[in-house]
This record gives C-alpha cells, sequence and structure tokens, in this order.
C-alpha cells in the first residue's frame, strides 16, 4: 500500500541552477552542425556563443531546451530577438524559434524558462548573431559606390568645365573670325581702292615712257634709268591688275565664260612670252606637253592661272623648271604640273600658300603681292578644279593643278 499526501505535491522545490541550451541550429529547414561544410559552426552549436551567417541564410530556426529532467514538459519558455522585437514571446510545448528574411545587422537571440511551479530560472541563455550584408551591400561595395560616384561627378564637373572652356574657345575663335574676316575686307577695299586710283596715272605714265624710250638718242646710262622707270611702272599695273581681278573673283555672283579651248596651245603660248626672260636668268625648262587637249575653259581666267605658276616657279627656281600637261581619262579632267627646284617651302607654311597676302619667310627678299597665288586657287575653284602643292624625294616644289574637262559633267 502506497500512502501520499497530496497537499505536499506542489511543495516539491525544483533545481535552481537548471542550465538552458541552444540545441539544435535549422538553416532553409537544413540542420547545421560542426561536422558540415558549412562555415557557420566551428563548434557544437550547444557551446557556442555567437554565429555569423551570410545574407542567404537569414530565414533559420533554433531549438532550445533547459536541463529539467523532473519534468521537461511542463517548463515554460520566453525568447526575444533583440534587434527584431523587445517584446518576449512565449511558448509552451515544442521549444523552436522561428526567423524569417532577417535584415542583415547584429542581433542577440535571448532565452528564459519558468520551472513547473511558474517559478523563473535564474539563468539566461544568449546567442549573438550577424546576418552578413551581400557583397554589393558591404563596407567595400559602399567605399566603390563612394569612388564610382565622386569619379562620376568628378568626369560631369570636369565635362561641364571643358563645355564651357570650348564654348569660350568657340566664342573667341568666332570673334577673331570676324575680326580678321573684317580686317581682311578692309585691306581688300583699300588695297583695290588704291589700285584703282593709281592704275590710271600708271597707264598715262606707260605710255608717254615707251614714246620718249623709242624717240631718245642711244645713251647706255639714260637707256638703263628708262628701263628701270619701265619695269617699275609694269609691276605697278602688274600689283594693280591683280588687286582688281582678285576682289573681282571673289565678288559674290561673279561667273566665268567657259567653252571650249585648246588648253595646250593655250599654255604653249604662256611659256613662249617666258623664254627669253628664261634664258636672261640661265634657267633650264623641261617639257612635257600633251599637244592635243581641249577643254571646256574660261581662257583669260585660265591664262592668269598658268602665268602666276609660271610666274611663281620662275621667281624661286635655282635653275630648272618642269612643265608637264597631260590628260587623266579616269577622272575625266587634265593635270598641269609644274616643278622648281628652288628652296622648299616649310611645313608649316604649305598650309597657307595660297592664302591672299600670305608670303612664305624665304620670300621676303623677292618682290611680289602675295596676291598670285591666291588668284590662282579662286580662279580654280571657278573651274571646278583643284590646285595642290607638294614635295618628293627629290626635294622639288611641286604645284598641280587639275581641271574638269567638261564643266557641265562636274556641275551635273
Amino acid at each position: 500500500m502506497i500512502r501520499f499526501r497530496p497537499e505536499r505535491l506542489n511543495a516539491i522545490n525544483y533545481s535552481t541552477t537548471t542550465p538552458i541550451f541552444i540545441t539544435d541550429l535549422t538553416v532553409y529547414n537544413r540542420e547545421v552542425n560542426q561536422t558540415d561544410d558549412s562555415t557557420i559552426l566551428k563548434k557544437s552549436i550547444l557551446f557556442t556563443e555567437n554565429i555569423q551567417l551570410k545574407h542567404d541564410e537569414s530565414s533559420f530556426s533554433l531549438d532550445f531546451a533547459a536541463l529539467h529532467y523532473q519534468a521537461p514538459h511542463s517548463i515554460s519558455y520566453s525568447y526575444k530577438m533583440e534587434g527584431v522585437d523587445d517584446k518576449w514571446n512565449h511558448i509552451k510545448g515544442n521549444p523552436r524559434a522561428y526567423f524569417t528574411k532577417l535584415a542583415p545587422g547584429k542581433y542577440t537571440f535571448m532565452i528564459k524558462a519558468e520551472d513547473p511551479n511558474g517559478l523563473a530560472i535564474p539563468q539566461l541563455k544568449t546567442l549573438k548573431i550577424e546576418i552578413l550584408p551581400p557583397i554589393w551591400a558591404s563596407l567595400p561595395a559602399y567605399f566603390i559606390y563612394g569612388l564610382i560616384i565622386i569619379g562620376l561627378v568628378a568626369f560631369i564637373i570636369h565635362h561641364f568645365n571643358e563645355k564651357i572652356k570650348q564654348r569660350n574657345r568657340q566664342h573667341i575663335l568666332t570673334i577673331q573670325n570676324l575680326r580678321d574676316h573684317e580686317l581682311y575686307r578692309s585691306k581688300i577695299n583699300f588695297y583695290t581702292d588704291v589700285a584703282h586710283e593709281i592704275r590710271t596715272p600708271l597707264t598715262l605714265i606707260k605710255a608717254p615712257l615707251e614714246k620718249l624710250m623709242d624717240k631718245v638718242d642711244r645713251n647706255p646710262a639714260i637707256d638703263k634709268l628708262l628701263q628701270t622707270m619701265e619695269n617699275n611702272t609694269n609691276k605697278l599695273i602688274d600689283l594693280s591688275n591683280q588687286l582688281l581681278d582678285f576682289r573681282k573673283v571673289e565678288a559674290e555672283g561673279f561667273k566665268l565664260n567657259f567653252d571650249s579651248q585648246h588648253v595646250s596651245l593655250i599654255l604653249q603660248e604662256i611659256i613662249n612670252n617666258f623664254l627669253i626672260t628664261l634664258i636672261a636668268q640661265n634657267r633650264v625648262l623641261n617639257q612635257d606637253i600633251d599637244p592635243n587637249i581641249t577643254a571646256f575653259i574660261d581662257r583669260d581666267a585660265f591664262e592668269k592661272i598658268c602665268y602666276n605658276l609660271l610666274n611663281n616657279a620662275l621667281k624661286y627656281a635655282d635653275r630648272h623648271i618642269t612643265i608637264c600637261l597631260k590628260s587623266d581619262p579616269y577622272k575625266n579632267a587634265f593635270i598641269l604640273t609644274i616643278k622648281n627646284d628652288g628652296p622648299i617651302i616649310p611645313t608649316a607654311d604649305q598650309d597657307h600658300i595660297f592664302e591672299p597676302f600670305n608670303r612664305v619667310k624665304r620670300s621676303k627678299s623677292i618682290s611680289g603681292s602675295g596676291l598670285g597665288l591666291a588668284l590662282t586657287k579662286s580662279l580654280t575653284l571657278k573651274h571646278q578644279g583643284t590646285i595642290v602643292y607638294h614635295t618628293d624625294e627629290s626635294c622639288l616644289n611641286i604645284f598641280v593643278l587639275t581641271i574638269p574637262l567638261n564643266q557641265s559633267s562636274i556641275s551635273s
């Protein structure tokens, strides 16, 4: 026979040193322990005080238990996750806590328990948990983002400043171009006015001078003086004519009169006019002229082109001048090439030799207006042609004139 007093059953004293342990860690329904390939646990979860979880391991559950063997199912538990919820969650029965998709950060998981009498077990169990951010939200990533943002801001500022500088440079260039154009027009207008004023007096001087040279008694000293006067008078008249011709060609609406001309014959006539001067200056002229070239050109303009090119070669050649005239059936054009063995034009000046009033440094000592090649280029463009300068391995100055044989076919 067994006897007991029911009133004394509630007076059982439970141990106050009951330990509480975290017994299991499950990540995405997969139990984790220290023997796994996972690096979460370095030792048993029973003795682990802190864990690190990756951002894709932020959903997990924790099992826990108080080692109370007298009435384990009568123990009540409370837990909270500091950093998520500051309130205690009370459970009885299955001691497990679930957490889903915790944000990256640091948390403290805390567990406390009460014995079957409802008295608190003094021991409190804690586990520090750190959820690591993804690599794109880590401190190094933010550092790189900062550098990228700083770089972008610096690039935008630099680009904006460069655009302002470029706009300012363009504005300055536009003002300079307008100023240069105005200066150029003023210079052209001035020289043209002067040319108009002096051409008539020069013509009136030349006619009596020629008569005087025919009638005066032959005297070497007087002949030399008269010849000098005539030469300088002719130079001034030529300069006046060039200025007026250039102004006429540059004028808006200026047109040439094209008709079929014997190009080879015109060129040969101009060369013949230079022969006496060539011989007097001990120049050697080599010719290679196709005798059967005809083209639609303005004869007066073409004569001026040839005269200026030959005169330029004569002025600067040391001894040899070569003239070549050929037709090019592929380009439907004729090509006039004039070479001389004078000093090579410096590279820095080659792009400017066809500009009005431009004189190459080497030519300062040689008389000239600086308009001959400019007029040549303007008349060439009126023919839908091109004029270029270059040198070759023989160190010769080479001017190449290309003019279409038929203006109407080029225009169409």
